[in-house]
């Protein structure tokens, strides 16, 4: 049951002046914003531009706020702070580090990957036969070819599954370092996706990784807005792609495929993803900013079988129409007289 609803403002029109049942802006927690860029997920082309609108963001938030940057897996790492300067230049050498595309022997799309992975332990399937026809030649190329192509399927999954593994794993150490500080806090997370399987039996296999990110950014008090880069047409068409596209499939499902994990942890965390083409941020980081300046802090009346410590859903609903609704989907509410984290 909600008891009280709060307006908690930090946007620079406030001129000191609390709403009704808002807090004044002396008694209101800084702003802490923290910048993940997951660098191998795309490539420099891309970083390019997307970069240069982050810088933007930056420049366009208050003096006070709190303002991080976790470039992973081998870049800066500046803990939350009011230097924005420092966060401007070290945003400055960010450059993608994933390769190009179509590097490998085989043309094989990310849909391509999790059905053929599917079809593998099987002996066989329509996807995986259809691309052994398409690469090989309807008679297969010989037992040889279609072992490579076999090989390059199973690879390739299993090294997406481990590069999803360990950025997820940097994700998860990030908001979990986030709870230190007070107050509701923001990861604004850039990346071009993972490969991540939509179908049962298929591989790059993620599990429940995502959700378990976005329960800890839960717990964190700690919202994640994802902004996914659809890096689709500039890998048809750039300069650095080898070979011309061999087929015309669902390129829609390969997006959704890449993005599937962003979607996961930021639903979770009372966040939202953006797809946004290369070149293209802007009006994704001016929803972002917009969103971040205003925010509602609900106080709410647990039953005593809620005082467990652990983490229970939460969906908040409202009888105004036509409107987003972004809240944590998960809380933890501690055991009575225990210490809050």
């Amino acid at each position: 049951r909600v008891i009280s609803a709060e307006q908690i403002r930090s946007d620079a029109n406030d001129e000191g002046a609390a709403p009704a049942g808002g807090s004044p802006a002396s008694t209101t927690p800084k702003r802490v914003i923290m910048l993940a860029v997951d660098c191998i997920s795309f490539d420099v082309t891309a970083s390019r531009e997307v970069i240069q609108s982050v810088a933007a963001f930056v420049k366009g938030l208050q003096p006070d706020d709190y303002v991080g940057l976790s470039a992973y897996p081998n870049g800066a790492e500046i803990a939350p702070t009011v230097d924005h300067a420092t966060v401007l230049r070290a945003l400055g050498n960010i450059i993608g580090q994933r390769d190009g595309p179509g590097l490998g022997q085989f043309n094989l799309r990310p849909s391509e990957i999790v059905d053929a992975s599917r079809d593998i332990p099987l002996g066989g399937g329509d996807t995986l036969d259809a691309v052994v026809a398409r690469e090989c030649g309807f008679e297969g190329g010989g037992p040889n070819w279609r072992t490579m192509l076999i090989n390059e399927i199973t690879s390739t999954a299993l090294y997406y599954e481990g590069q999803s593994t360990a950025s997820l794993g940097m994700l998860r150490n990030l908001v979990t370092r986030m709870q230190a500080y007070p107050g509701r806090k923001t990861v604004i997370l850039v990346s071009g996706g993972i490969i991540a399987s939509d179908t049962p039996g298929g591989r790059p296999d993620l599990g429940s990784l995502g959700m378990q990110v976005g329960r800890e950014a839960a717990r964190a008090n700690t919202a994640i807005y994802a902004m996914f880069l659809d890096t689709s047409l500039n890998d048809q068409f750039g300069a650095e792609t080898r070979r011309g596209e061999r087929t015309a499939g669902n390129k829609a499902r390969d997006r959704a495929i890449l993005a599937r994990w962003l979607e996961q942890f930021t639903g979770s965390a009372g966040g939202a993803l953006f797809t946004v083409a290369v070149g293209n941020a802007s009006p994704a980081l001016t929803r972002i900013q917009t969103e971040l300046s205003s925010y509602y802090l609900l106080g709410v009346e647990p039953a005593d079988e809620d005082r467990d410590g652990r983490t229970h859903e939460v969906a908040v609903k409202t009888t105004q129409s036509n409107v987003t609704v972004r809240g944590r989907r998960w809380v933890m509410i501690p055991v009575r007289g225990a210490a809050a984290p």
